[in-house]
């Protein structure tokens, strides 16, 4: 049976308990940095294909996060960014995301980042109201609901 050792963990992990929050990367995920959040290695990858993009943290090949994101006519737009365990919210993953994301935007040349914010979200309205204005997104509220969305992201690079 395949095992591996994971730090953050500090457990063995079977093979039949890794879900979605094991990252393997694979030919087409390409290592993009490294840096130190809380004391660990955290490894950024990014996946192309078309006009997707995702990229992931991890650390020790346990996923953190993803942000997913479309890219058309010099825009890019944020479909999901999420930190998959509850255990790894507000502690610098998801900046770690971000970071990597307004990155890759300014070597690809985008313009603008977009997204929306979604009812699903509704319960930490104020933790991603801080979260994007901290990485200078202009946030704007609708006065009710658009398909399921309560307000628009926005930050203009060049």
């Amino acid at each position: 049976m395949f095992k591996f050792w994971n730090k953050i963990l500090t457990k063995k992990i079977d093979k039949e308990d890794i879900s979605t929050s094991t990252f393997n990367s694979n030919d087409e995920d390409v290592k993009i940095g490294a840096s130190i959040v809380n004391g660990y290695e955290v490894e950024s990858y990014m996946y192309e294909s078309g006009s997707y993009t995702s990229i992931k943290v991890s650390i020790n090949g346990h996923r953190l996060g993803m942000v997913k994101c479309v890219i058309q006519n010099q825009e890019l737009k944020i479909t999901d960014i999420e930190i998959f365990d509850e255990e790894y919210k507000n502690k610098g993953y998801g900046s770690e995301l971000m970071k990597r994301l307004l990155e890759y935007s300014e070597k690809r040349k985008i313009k603008k980042i977009i997204g929306e914010l979604s009812k699903v979200d509704d319960d930490h309205k104020e933790m991603l109201f801080h979260f994007y204005k901290k990485f200078g997104f202009d946030i704007t509220l609708y006065n009710e609901l658009k398909n399921n969305f309560y307000g628009s992201i926005e930050k203009v690079l060049w």
